[in-house]
């Protein structure tokens, strides 16, 4: 279901094999909260006191009505009190304008960061 959501979400591609989704479950490594009909995902790792946000992917018709929002909610009152980082597309204002919504802070950004050479904004939030 995960692989699907990410498959749908991110035009056709998945950015995770369902294999290494299914590993990642298995070993508690990465944390996955899951929208309750299936129509957002938010994946994350704890490393002692910092979180990294890997994906948060919300189904293309169901965008901008409050699901990666309240998936995110969760997580930073999941786990506060801890740093949580996060990377998104320099094109991806709508996202950032979430993540600053919600308190991120640009901290740094990572040029050519991606496979089309997009720049990578570093954002994080502390408690």
């Amino acid at each position: 279901m995960i692989a699907t959501l990410f498959h749908n979400a991110f035009g056709g591609h998945s950015p995770i094999p369902e294999a290494v989704i299914v590993q990642q479950l298995q070993s508690h490594r990465v944390h996955y909260l899951m929208e309750e009909h299936g129509r957002a995902v938010l994946s994350f790792t704890v490393v002692l006191d910092e979180v990294e946000i890997d994906y948060l992917a919300v189904l293309p018709d169901n965008q901008r009505q409050g699901l990666g929002q309240a998936l995110l909610g969760h997580l930073l009152e999941q786990q506060a009190g801890n740093r949580i980082l996060l990377e998104v597309a320099a094109n991806n204002q709508p996202a950032q304008k979430l993540y600053a919504k919600m308190g991120f802070q640009t901290y740094n950004e990572r040029k050519n960061y991606y496979q089309d050479g997009q720049t990578a904004i570093l954002m994080e939030k502390r408690s």
